[in-house]
């Protein structure tokens, strides 16, 4: 009985010292606190330690430990850990190298880019400006972002049109969110307008987007546009490459 008495007091004076509990290894629990924050990331690992309406501290899978504050943070789910659930080794989601740096995935919210390009145009042999936008609501999957989107596009006069000309079209760009670098891919169907004359048009889209903060991107981007119909059918033809930005509402 002493001995047993001896045991409880030396397991209890830590704890009134005010010592800190040791880490928690992710690896080695059933369920993950899963934290999505503002800038688009996840981070999946065990909340260590948590100062109410200020910061969490959240023990990374992989090893690392990190600081989030309350308001950088979205949304706290759970989710299994794959070794409890299939018995596989869980992934590692910080990054490489030892480094805290989560994995970056979709955030829902809405999207607005702005796009300065140069469009060359294959039937007539010109180049000219043009200015492509597009607002959209980004819907949040695991590693994806799928973001339906109208375009709107403005590719100045250079002397071979009487006007300029205008386009706008329903769209969707599918991102595929593997880090703050992720590549995408669009599909786009509209009408243009040249001279006042309407034509059918499709756009095929495709480029990488780069987060440089929370709430913006930058964006490189290729496009493939054909028009159908109407008078001016061959001035609809053309390939365009741009560099713009990306707002993260």
């Amino acid at each position: 009985m002493k001995s047993m008495v001896v045991a409880v007091v030396l397991v209890a004076m830590p704890l009134a010292a005010g010592a800190q509990a040791p880490a928690i290894d992710p690896a080695v629990v059933q369920l993950w606190d899963v934290i999505h924050t503002a800038d688009g990331s996840v981070l999946k690992g065990v909340i260590v330690e948590e100062v109410p309406g200020t910061s969490l501290k959240v023990s990374l899978v992989g090893g690392s430990t990190l600081v989030v504050q309350m308001t950088n943070v979205t949304k706290i789910t759970r989710e299994l850990n794959p070794a409890f659930a299939g018995g596989a080794a869980p992934p590692a989601v910080s990054g490489g190298g030892g480094s805290s740096a989560p994995a970056s995935v979709g955030a829902s919210g809405m999207r607005i880019g702005i796009l300065p390009a140069i469009a060359f145009h294959s039937e007539i042999d010109v180049s000219t400006l043009m200015l492509t936008s597009y607002v959209g609501w980004e819907l949040a999957f695991e590693r994806w972002g799928l973001i339906p989107n109208v375009t709107a596009m403005y590719a100045m006069d250079t002397g071979v049109y009487e006007n300029d000309s205008f386009g706008a079209a329903a769209a969707v760009r599918a991102a595929y969110r593997v880090s703050t670098v992720s590549p995408f891919i669009g599909f786009g169907l509209g009408v243009d307008f040249v001279s006042g004359d309407p034509s059918l048009s499709t756009a095929v889209v495709g480029g990488i987007e780069l987060v440089v903060h929370r709430k913006i991107a930058l964006v490189a981007e290729g496009r493939l546009h054909q028009g159908f119909g109407g008078t001016y059918t061959d001035v609809h033809k053309f390939a365009a490459v741009g560099m713009g930005v990306v707002i993260r509402l």
